[in-house]
This record gives structure tokens, sequence and C-alpha cells, in this order.
């Protein structure tokens, strides 16, 4: 038995709600964008044996994955190729779900998308990557439910809509140090500062009321200034 599984790329457009005052934490946009792939094989092996790309961190996920569900089966886990990481692209997320659903389809483990991404410990803070992953588009999710004392609350999707295929995407990757990741991201995402009410206003009545219905009617001057808008934002909010 044989499995192939060949992931999007992710572009995370911006988070909503940096403040949380109405008991939910970021919610995000994001789109699914056809290059680069992660592309993973799996098959029975008479060893559980990794190769190809980023070998290090896909065995690291393949051990997660058979701690979580304990299941005997050997496997051979060839990652043919992969998303760069550290470069705003969710790499992360689309590797462990790959390697996570060629495992779960290989094993014959019958779950959900969502409930691989939970296991994984993928969608911290939005499921933008987790959605796209599993039917791509443009994506919204409505936060993180911060009432739950426990950490397996999923953003729930509350928009999906397929991309103009027309519409492109120019991806440019500075030769500048990479971003944070891992626990360094965690811990400053705990030192960032409420963001103000009127500025996720802005943020939301951008999203409601001008880049959806833009996207929806594929008018790509009025989705392009919402879009910007809501980066400037963002990236004013983060800097």
């Amino acid at each position: 038995m044989q499995v192939y599984i060949r992931t999007p790329a992710r572009l995370h457009l911006g988070l909503i709600d940096l403040n949380g005052d109405l008991g939910r934490m970021f919610g995000g946009l994001g789109v699914g964008i056809d290059y680069p792939n992660t592309i993973v094989e799996a098959t029975l092996s008479k060893n559980t044996i990794i190769t190809g790309e980023q070998k290090e961190l896909a065995t690291t996920i393949t051990k997660k994955f058979f701690e979580i569900y304990p299941i005997k089966t050997q496997v051979h886990i060839n990652i043919k190729q992969a998303i760069q990481p550290h470069t705003g692209l969710g790499s992360g997320t689309q590797l462990s779900l790959a390697i996570a659903t060629a495992l779960a389809k290989i094993c014959k483990i019958k779950t959900s998308t969502k409930e691989l991404s939970l296991a994984m410990g993928r969608a911290q803070r939005t499921g933008i990557g987790t959605a796209i992953f599993d039917k791509g588009g443009f994506v919204v999710d409505g936060g993180k439910n911060i009432q739950t004392k426990d950490d397996t609350s999923f953003p729930p999707l509350i928009f999906r809509q397929p991309f103009p295929e027309k519409w492109r995407f120019m991806i440019v990757i500075p030769k500048t140090e990479k971003g944070l990741s891992g626990q360094k991201e965690k811990n400053a995402f705990t030192k960032l500062p409420p963001m103000s009410v009127e500025e996720i206003g802005k943020m939301c009545r951008l999203t409601m009321l001008k880049l959806l219905p833009a996207l929806i009617e594929q008018d790509i001057e009025n989705f392009g200034e919402a879009l910007a808008k809501i980066q400037i934002i963002t990236g004013k909010y983060f800097a």
C-alpha cells in the first residue's frame, strides 16, 4: 500500500483580534496557493524509516504520531518535497498534517483533519493552515475560544471561498534573518499588549464590507485595497 500527499502552501493575511475582550483571540484570514508544495509518500515497510527533505523534523512528527496512536505498523516516510521553513508559507503545519494524514490512511485510522491538527499540536492560534490543507481556498476563522481551560478548542471556520483562478500572487522571500518560531514565537505573543478595539473594528469592517464582498464579486481592486489596509494595521501592531 502506498499513500501520496501533496499540500498547498498558505499565505496568512492577518489576525483579526489581538485583544480577546469578547472571549476569543486571533481569528485569521488566509489563502492557499498551489506552489510551493510539500509532497509526502508513505509505504508499508519492514522497519519505520524516514528519508528525503527535512528528515529531522519529519522524524519528530512521525514519533509524535505514534505516541498518540500507538500502532505497530512499520512505514517508510519519504519527504519528496518540502516548503521552505520559516518563510511565512505554513511549512510546519503542512508537513505535520501531510505526514499525519499519510500515516492515518496507511494505518487505517478513522479520524479528521481537525482531529489530526489538534493531536499534532497545530492550530495554537488559528486554524487557517489546517483549513487550507483540508480544502484550500480563501478562508476566515472565528478565533480561538480563550474561555476554555484546556487546549482542545479549535477555531471555527466561518468562511471559505474558492480563490479566483485569474488572480496571482508574487511571492518574494527577502534574504534577511528568519522570523521567530517555536517557543520564541510563543514568548513574543505573550508579551504583546492588547490591540485597541478601534483597530480591531477597522479590520472587521474592512473584512466584512470590503474584502469578502470584493472576493465574491471578483473585484480585484477593492480586494487589494482592503487587504493592504488590513496588512498595514497588522504590521504597525507587530512592529
